[in-house]
């Protein structure tokens, strides 16, 4: 591992507290995507239902035939939200990988003497 000077750790920390903000200012925008997907289909399961006629159990299926494309995009939405959280979360190992390179940056300086 080559050896960082304490300007490039607080260089790296920025940058990945930067990555942080943009995910986490995404993921906001894909829980409401999710949220929406989620309720158009709701809303195109429950209209499509009322309109067949039949046993419950033949409109039922039948309402899910016709709404898979929503429900599709509702799950593929919420997909998206689960990973977004899980970049997020890596990306916080990340993070906690360079402070503690840092810390171990400035003990080595104040080992070697080294004004910071």
């Amino acid at each position: 591992m080559p050896e960082l000077s304490p300007n490039q750790v607080a260089l790296q920390l920025a940058a990945l507290a930067r990555e942080m903000q943009n995910l986490a200012d995404g993921l906001d925008k894909l829980e409401t995507d999710a949220v929406e997907a989620r309720e158009n289909y709701i809303v195109a399961y429950a209209d499509a239902f009322l309109h067949t006629t039949g046993p419950m159990d033949v409109r039922k299926q039948a309402a899910l035939l016709e709404t898979s494309d929503a429900r599709l995009a509702a799950e593929v939405g919420e997909a998206k939200v689960r990973a977004a959280r899980g970049q997020i979360s890596a990306l916080k190992v990340r993070i906690d990988v360079g402070r503690s390179a840092s810390a171990l940056v400035r003990a080595e300086a104040d080992l070697l003497g080294v004004r910071r």
